[in-house]
């Protein structure tokens, strides 16, 4: 894709962070904190180059809206780091298909804000249950600023059913009991996407390290 389209794509990144819903995100996961603080260090990040939005749609898989790579592998000679890949440059679709983009890629600038932060000792089950739980507490917000009713949403899928169950208590400032944390990842640890590595550590190694890419020849 162009460089236009990164460059939209990356107001669009920044707009859905200084979403007012983004404010509502604010829970603990054990000893990690997830805050709206962090989505601002992310959009920090993303001004000053450290975290690069671009617009690739084949370095996805065909259900999916966007994706965080620490790393990006583009062959032997070439790395990316701390990349937002996304599928398109605009919310593009029906309101519900933009939202739940939008929300996406709340999701994907999570794992960034944990991977910023350098958050120690998190294994794959633990980025993905504080990125579900920080979506749904977005799109739980969302749909109160825009006077919904989340509680009459039926969320089908195992993985985001139990992130909305725990965010719908976080929204409405409760506690959030240690068996619904479990269920989730349970959920996350047993499903077909994650089973093979969820319990393997993640490193969350900061970003803005520098790209590794091969210069061309010169004559």
């Amino acid at each position: 894709m162009s460089a236009e389209d990164d460059k939209k794509a990356t107001e669009v990144v920044k707009a859905i962070l200084n979403d007012k819903a983004v404010d509502q995100i604010d829970f603990k996961m054990g000893a990690v904190s997830i805050s709206a603080g962090m989505y601002e260090d992310v959009i920090d990040a993303i001004d000053n180059s450290q975290i690069t939005i671009i617009v690739e749609p084949k370095a996805l898989k065909p259900d999916e809206a966007g994706r965080y790579f620490q790393t990006w592998t583009i062959d032997k000679d070439n790395e990316w780091y701390n990349i937002i890949v996304l599928r398109s440059a605009a919310l593009d679709g029906s309101a519900n298909e933009q939202f739940h983009v939008a929300a996406a890629i709340v999701h994907e600038c999570t794992h960034a804000g944990l991977d910023l932060r350098k958050i120690p000792d998190m294994a794959h089950f633990q980025h993905e249950a504080a990125a579900y739980v920080a979506e749904a507490v977005f799109e739980i917000a969302k749909m109160l600023l825009l006077k919904g009713d989340p509680s009459k949403v039926n969320v089908t899928q195992p993985i985001q059913k139990a992130a909305w169950d725990i965010a719908m208590l976080i929204t409405s400032k409760k506690e959030v009991p240690k068996d619904l944390w479990n269920t989730l990842n349970v959920k996350i640890s047993v499903s077909d996407e994650y089973k093979k590595a969820a319990k393997e550590p993640l490193k969350n190694l900061g970003v803005g390290r520098k790209w590794k890419i091969k210069q061309a020849a010169t004559h």
